[in-house]
C-alpha cells in the first residue's frame, strides 16, 4: 500500500470548470424559460391595431405609415393586443426598411415586431427570415451616433434571439438559427461599438450585455465570436460605469459567463488582465444582500481563481475575507455556499500563508458549518469535502482546527449519507488520508479514552471500505481507499485487525 504522506502532498490544482458549475441556480438565468403574462386588454382593443397594420398591408409606398407605426406602438404601451398576420409583420418590416432614417419610427416598428413574437413565437421565423435582424444591425450602423436607437435595436436583437427586456414584453425560447444571423450580419460588432461609444449610457449598457449574451448563445463559435469584439471588456466596463445599478450588474454578470466557452484556462488569463475579478467584487460588495446576484457573483470568482495567477489577483483584493463576508451573509443559500467552499479550495493552493489567512478570518469553521446546515446536499459536501482537503494540506495548524470541529466524524458521516455519490467518496478519502498523514490521526482514531473517538474507529474504517466496495470500477478511488486503511492501520494492531476482518467479509 501507498504511504499516506504522498497522499497528502498532492492537493488538486484549481478547479473551476464551467460544465460544474450550476448557472440554472441563479433563479434570474431562468426567467426566459417561464412565460410572463403581459396584462394586455380585450380582443376588442386589438381592432384598432388591426386597422393600423392593415393600411400599412396594404399600401404600395410603405415608406408613408412610419407616423402609423408610431400610433400602433403607443396603443401597444398602452396595453393594446397585437396579432399580426405573416403577411402583416412582412409589411412591417418594409416599413422599418423605408422609414429607417426616422429614428422613432425605427423604434416603433421594432417594438411592434417584439410584441407579434410575443404573441406567437412562430412569427419569429417570419422576422429572422424578411432579414428584420439584419435590419436591427444596419440601422445601429446608420444611426451609430444616437444612443436612443443603439439601445431600441439592442433591445430588439435580444428579443429576437431570446432575451426580451421590459416590462410589457415576455421571453421568447432561445433561437440558435436567429443568434447564428445576428453574428452573420456583423451583430456582436455593432453592439460592442455602441458600447464603447456610450459607456455612460446605463440602459443601453444593460440592453447592449443582453443582446450580447444572445447573439454568443451556447455555441463555443458563436461565444468567440462576441469574445474577440471585445465583449468581456465592454462587460467589465459596464461593471465600473454602472455596477451600482441592480439590472446592469445581472446582465454583465450573465454576460461574462456566457463568454467562458470551452477554451477555459485561456479565457480565465484574459478575464484576470482584464480585471474581471476586481469589477466582479466591487459589484458584488455594492449588493450585499442580494442573494441571486451574490451567487452570480460568486460563480464567476470561481470561475476565475481555477489558475493560480488569478487566484493571486483575488487574494490580493481581498478575495478571503470577500468570500468569508458572502457565505455568512447568505447561509440560507446551499448553492453559495459550495462555490465559497470551492472558491477557498482554489485560494488554498497559493500556500500556507493563505491557508492560514483562511483559517483567521473563520473559514474552516465556515466550511464545516455549510457541511452541517446541507448534509444532504452532495455538491456542498463535495466541496466542504474538497476544501477542507486543501486547507489541511501540509498545514499543521489547519488540521489541529479541523480536528477540533470534529472534522473527522463529519467527513466519515458525510461518506456515509452519500455513500453512492463516487466525488463525494473521492473528496471524502482524500481530507481522510490527508488528516490522517499530518497528525497521526490514526491514534486518534483508535482512542479508548474518548468515547466519541472510540466510535469514530470503526466507523470509519467501514466507511472507507463500503465506499470501496461500491466503487470498486474506480482505479484512482481504490488506490486513495487503500492509502486510507494502510495509514489508518500503521501502528495500531486494532485498527489493522478491524480491517482485516471487513476485508475477509467483504
Amino acid at each position: 500500500m501507498e504511504d499516506s504522506t504522498a497522499e497528502s502532498s498532492t492537493c488538486m490544482s484549481p478547479v473551476a470548470s464551467k460544465t460544474q458549475l450550476d448557472w440554472s441556480e441563479c433563479p434570474t438565468k431562468k426567467k426566459s424559460a417561464k412565460k410572463q403574462k403581459c396584462g394586455r386588454k380585450s380582443k376588442k382593443s386589438d381592432e384598432l391595431i388591426q386597422y393600423k397594420l392593415s393600411l400599412i398591408e396594404a399600401s404600395n409606398n410603405p415608406g408613408q405609415h412610419g407616423f402609423t407605426l408610431m400610433m400602433i406602438a403607443e396603443e401597444i404601451e398602452e396595453g393594446y393586443a397585437v396579432n399580426c398576420s405573416p403577411s402583416q409583420i412582412k409589411a412591417v418590416i418594409s416599413c422599418i426598411k423605408h422609414v429607417m432614417k426616422d429614428t422613432c419610427a425605427l423604434a416603433c416598428g421594432a417594438m411592434i415586431l417584439q410584441v407579434a413574437i410575443e404573441e406567437d413565437v412562430a412569427n419569429l421565423d417570419i422576422v429572422r427570415e424578411e432579414g428584420a435582424i439584419d435590419l436591427m444591425v444596419e440601422c445601429m450602423k446608420f444611426h451609430a451616433g444616437d444612443a436612443d436607437v443603439q439601445s431600441s435595436c439592442c433591445i430588439a436583437l435580444a428579443s429576437y434571439i431570446e432575451l426580451a427586456i421590459g416590462d410589457y414584453l415576455a421571453p421568447v425560447p432561445y433561437q440558435p438559427k436567429s443568434a447564428a444571423r445576428a453574428r452573420q450580419a456583423g451583430g456582436a460588432e455593432a453592439v460592442v461599438t455602441a458600447m464603447k461609444r456610450f459607456p455612460k449610457k446605463r440602459e443601453l449598457q444593460e440592453c447592449a450585455c443582453a443582446a450580447l449574451r444572445s447573439i454568443g448563445g451556447d455555441q463555443e463559435a458563436g461565444v468567440e465570436r462576441v469574445r474577440n469584439a471585445g465583449g468581456i471588456e465592454v462587460a467589465i466596463a459596464a461593471l465600473r460605469n454602472h455596477g451600482k445599478n441592480l439590472k446592469v450588474a445581472e446582465q454583465a454578470f450573465s454576460l461574462l459567463f456566457s463568454l467562458w466557452g470551452e477554451g477555459e484556462m485561456q479565457t480565465c488569463r484574459m478575464f484576470g488582465e482584464a480585471g474581471a475579478i476586481e469589477a466582479i467584487m466591487d459589484t458584488m460588495l455594492m449588493h450585499k444582500m442580494r442573494g441571486e446576484l451574490q451567487l452570480k457573483g460568486s460563480i464567476l470568482l470561481t470561475v476565475a481563481s481555477s489558475t493560480l495567477q488569478n487566484c493571486a489577483r483575488l487574494q490580493k483584493h481581498g478575495g478571503v475575507e470577500f468570500v468569508m463576508l458572502t457565505m455568512r451573509n447568505h447561509h440560507d443559500m446551499w448553492a453559495l455556499q459550495e462555490v465559497s467552499c470551492k472558491t477557498f479550495a482554489n485560494l488554498a493552493l497559493l500556500g500556507m500563508p493563505t491557508q492560514d489567512a483562511i483559517r483567521t478570518v473563520g473559514g474552516i469553521d465556515a466550511i464545516e458549518s455549510a457541511m452541517k446546515t446541507y448534509g444532504k446536499v452532495a455538491r456542498v459536501q463535495e466541496e466542504g469535502c474538497r476544501a477542507l482537503h486543501c486547507l489541511a494540506n501540509s498545514n499543521p495548524v489547519n488540521t489541529d482546527r479541523i480536528l477540533e470541529l470534529d472534522g473527522i466524524p463529519k467527513i466519515i458521516g458525510t461518506m456515509k449519507v452519500h455513500r453512492k455519490n463516487v466525488t463525494v467518496q473521492m473528496h471524502g478519502i482524500k481530507a481522510l488520508n490527508v488528516l490522517i498523514g499530518v497528525n497521526k490521526a490514526s491514534q486518534l482514531l483508535a482512542s479508548e479514552a474518548d468515547s466519541i473517538k472510540e466510535r469514530v474507529r470503526p466507523e470509519g474504517i467501514k466507511a472507507v471500505i463500503t465506499a470501496m466496495r461500491l466503487h470498486k470500477e474506480e482505479a484512482d478511488f481504490q488506490r486513495k481507499g487503500s492509502v486510507a486503511l494502510e495509514s489508518m492501520a500503521r501502528g495500531n494492531e486494532e485498527n489493522r485487525k478491524k480491517i482485516d476482518g471487513l476485508l475477509a467479509d467483504a
